[in-house]
């Protein structure tokens, strides 16, 4: 009898998930050479990016975001059980001069949730070009 009402509030669950950004391969950073790969090649690997920064003399900046939040709202009567969480953050900015690449940056958050809230746990940021 326990497994069954456990199986309908399972089944009986809303699950909603809402997207930031595209998934990119964050390999491919790894691909990238300072002063040689061009805007054409980067856009090839990554495809387009969620954003670009026109600047000054020739400059742009391209950033690549990913992450998924997603809840899980489950039906009990007279108590509405939620569950949160956060997929790691992908955070890549290409920068160019003249259509080449003269730097790139790669960071990854993590978060875990904490009294129903979702929290930063740890960050890494690298160099990525060569």
């Amino acid at each position: 009898m326990i497994l069954i009402g456990l199986a309908a509030l399972t089944l009986g669950a809303c699950v909603s998930a809402r997207e930031n950004g595209k998934g990119f391969d964050a390999g491919a950073r790894r691909r990238l050479v300072v002063n040689w790969t061009t805007r054409r090649e980067v856009e090839a690997m990554l495809g387009k990016p969620k954003a670009k920064t026109p600047g000054a003399d020739g400059e742009e900046t391209w950033v690549y975001e990913h992450t998924t939040v997603w809840a899980v709202d489950y039906p009990v009567p007279f108590w509405r059980p939620m569950s949160i969480g956060q997929t790691p953050r992908d955070l890549l900015t290409v920068r160019f001069t003249y259509g080449v690449v003269t730097g790139c940056s790669f960071a990854r958050e993590r978060y875990r949730t904490r009294d129903g809230r979702i929290v930063a746990t740890d960050a890494t940021t690298e160099e990525c070009a060569k």
